[in-house]
């Protein structure tokens, strides 16, 4: 092995991997409080969380997909549930619990990489997942997509285990984390292909394969078991929606997206998005992995894993690139423990490159100093989205002692609403008697209520009104809609109580005309 590359015996890597795992927290925890994102979706889902406990029920269904009329499946509001459960004395815990499985992440990288190459290159890959920018830019913000990077590292090592150990505890592993990734969001659906490990590395006896497989299955399916059962009582509408969507409705959106523009600009800022550095030094990066690579197959000594890892990846682009939906950051968190595996393990074969061992080290420092520079501009902004707390204080001191029932005008407003929803509901300021407030986007027309206060998110104005003296009997929908937690725990979690879900495609007919050759 290359001079470049110490040798790390295991007490070493241990020790230098704590040190890492100590720096991946302080990146992901500095100033938290300072830069905890509150989007809609996110003070929506805690509301519904908080507002289960309280009436002690049992979300079975995630929320709505943007995609079409079909759900997600409910293991992101018991993470919810299960935050406030465990650490019930703050009200941020989901948000420390992204930023804590972030740092779970780094652990699940670096032993995938310690089992693919060596104790030296768990510790590249390491550094490469404490510093992810993409990475910490999520640790902060609570959403499905942010937990995802967690199962999909668990699903890489569990992986690798299974190739080295053959055991059928680690296929199960797999399946379980990769069930729980999907059931999470359906972006990690194409992931799904990591079963193939079975038949390329599981046994030769047709009973353990078979057994191996059925396990797999079996971790993929028992994460849906609580939506399976639901989606059951009403026809498979949601299961049936979802191949509406994959088979026929997705090839109704329209999205331009060049092969050779994705290629040259969306894969190398997308991998300097999640590894850090520059896109010019990711683009030589791609190139020096095509002489790696090379070199290896040409020297006999690529193994099976990287080439199986590699089309893992090649596959997830090839549908990234085919995926009729718009690719904002977080549909992307699925790939990331992949590509940082991947890139840090073609700088581990370039050290040990006799005449590439100096570029790949040159490589590296850029890679880690461009990383630190983005995390730094990334840990110096302030993305608190927990509106001021002076239109909380405004209201107290016009209503003391007084409780109150928030409404959102055309749902305009819920960048805003949920999170006064949020905040009122944990100073206990929240009643279905209380004083209805009316939350408008810009302005609330003048002859409904009382302005209160406004407040300014980015570059939107929010009013906030007493409707005390409006018909109470005007305060619903289409107008105005009850973001109250009990309201919205109803209309979020419990939604098909009042209209069950129903869908129009039929499994049978699309097979029939799909033979015909029928639209």
């Amino acid at each position: 092995m290359a001079d470049i590359l110490v040798t790390v015996t295991k007490n070493t890597y241990l020790r230098a991997l704590v040190a890492i795992l100590l720096m991946a927290g302080l990146l992901r925890f500095w100033d938290f409080s300072q830069r905890i994102i509150i989007y809609s979706d996110s003070a929506r889902d805690v509301v519904v969380a908080q507002a289960a406990i309280a009436e002690k029920k049992i979300p079975l269904t995630g929320s709505f997909s943007s995609s079409g009329p079909f759900v997600f499946g409910p293991i992101y509001y018991w993470y919810l549930m299960a935050m406030y459960f465990f650490v019930p004395g703050s009200l941020f815990s989901p948000w420390y619990g992204v930023a804590f499985l972030s740092v779970l992440t780094v652990i699940f990288v670096a032993e995938s990489m310690r089992h693919l190459t060596q104790e030296q290159g768990g510790l590249i890959a390491g550094l490469l997942a404490a510093l992810s920018p993409a990475q910490i830019l999520r640790s902060n913000s609570l959403t499905q997509h942010s937990l995802i990077g967690v199962f999909a590292a668990v699903a890489i090592w569990s992986m690798m285990l299974y190739i080295k150990r053959r055991t059928w505890v680690w296929i199960f592993i797999l399946g379980s984390a990769l069930g729980i990734a999907i059931n999470l969001h359906y972006q990690a659906l194409s992931l799904v292909v990591m079963g193939g490990v079975i038949f390329l590395f599981g046994r030769k006896n047709v009973r353990l394969i078979f057994r191996d497989a059925l396990l797999y299955f079996l971790g993929l399916l028992w994460p849906f078991i609580p939506l399976f059962y639901w989606d059951a009582h009403y026809g498979w509408a949601n299961l049936r929606n979802l191949m509406d969507f994959i088979f026929i409705a997705q090839y109704r959106i329209f999205i331009s997206r060049r092969w050779l523009s994705f290629v040259r600009e969306f894969l190398p800022q997308t991998f300097t998005n999640i590894v850090g550095g520059q896109v010019m030094i990711t683009v030589m990066m791609m190139g020096l992995g095509i002489v790696v690579v090379g070199y290896l197959l040409h020297k006999r000594a690529l193994k099976k894993e990287v080439l199986w890892l590699g089309f893992i990846l090649v596959l997830q682009i090839w549908v990234i690139r085919y995926a009729r939906v718009t690719l904002y950051e977080g549909y992307l968190v699925f790939v990331h423990p992949l590509m940082i595996l991947l890139y840090g393990w073609i700088l581990f074969q370039a050290f040990q490159l006799k005449y590439w061992q100096h570029l790949a080290g040159i490589f590296f420092v850029v890679t880690i100093f461009g990383a630190i520079r983005e995390d730094v501009r990334i840990l110096s902004v302030a993305n608190n989205f927990a509106f001021p707390q002076q239109i909380i204080d405004q209201i107290i001191v016009k209503y003391p002692g007084m409780k109150f029932l928030p409404f959102d005008r055309g749902y305009a407003s819920s960048e805003f609403s949920y999170g006064l929803s949020f905040f009122l509901q944990n100073k206990g300021l929240i009643n279905q008697s209380g004083i209805p407030l009316g939350i408008c986007l810009f302005a609330c027309p003048p002859d409904i209520g009382t302005e209160i206060g406004r407040v300014k998110l980015e570059n939107n104005y929010y009013v906030v009104t007493d409707l005390s003296a409006t018909n109470p009997a005007t305060l619903r929908p289409p107008i105005w809609y009850n973001v109250s937690p009990t309201n919205t725990l109803q209309e979020v979690g419990f939604w098909w109580e009042k209209k069950p879900l129903t869908s129009s495609f039929s499994i049978p007919n699309f097979l029939i005309g799909t033979l015909l050759g029928r639209d």
